[in-house]
């Protein structure tokens, strides 16, 4: 009789949080603290140290035991298994979908540039990510393109991606 009593207790507890978390979600705080949230995020910046570490902790702990971090399946050297990974892309790709259809920039949500697919801040970091990459790929003699092996360095990309490059310019300069 006394564990239905103190379950219900819980539960009305669980739901007031929920409702709290709710309001100061809509209200545009944090909704663990009320506090301000960080820089287009929905948490404060303590709580986005908290939980990020949290997660770096779990990631490590998937990775150390070979499974899941999600579901605790097996996951072969990876963080999540094939099915909860799957899941994951398809929820990412579907927010994306929403924020293009929003007008919204599809990578953060944020306001798009005036002409433009992305925020700046998500172009800004694409872009610096894609320099990087092609510095690392130069440097370690892969093509630019695919990652493949170059046999001629003074290239940047491989024979094949130079000839798909050379046919698509063709197909672009022939009338159709």
């Amino acid at each position: 009789m006394g564990n239905g009593v103190v379950r219900k207790k819980g539960r009305a507890k669980l739901e007031r949080f929920n409702a709290l978390k709710a309001e100061r979600r809509a209200q545009g705080l944090c909704p663990d603290c009320g506090a301000e949230p960080a820089l287009d995020r929905v948490y404060c910046a303590e709580h986005l140290r908290r939980y990020r570490e949290k997660w770096r902790r779990r990631k490590a702990r998937s990775l150390r035991d070979g499974v899941c971090g999600k579901c605790g399946k097996p996951a072969d050297g990876t963080v999540y298994c094939k099915p909860c990974q799957d899941r994951i892309t398809e929820h990412h790709r579907e927010a994306m979908r929403r924020r293009k259809a929003a007008g919204l920039c599809p990578k953060c949500g944020a306001e798009r540039d005036a002409g433009g697919l992305y925020c700046t801040v998500c172009l800004e970091r694409s872009s610096q990510h894609m320099r990087d990459r092609r510095r690392r790929l130069m440097k370690d003699g892969l093509c630019t393109r695919c990652g493949q092996p170059r046999k001629d360095l003074a290239y940047t990309t491989c024979e094949d991606c130079r000839a798909a490059a050379r046919e698509r310019d063709r197909a672009s300069r022939s009338p159709t």
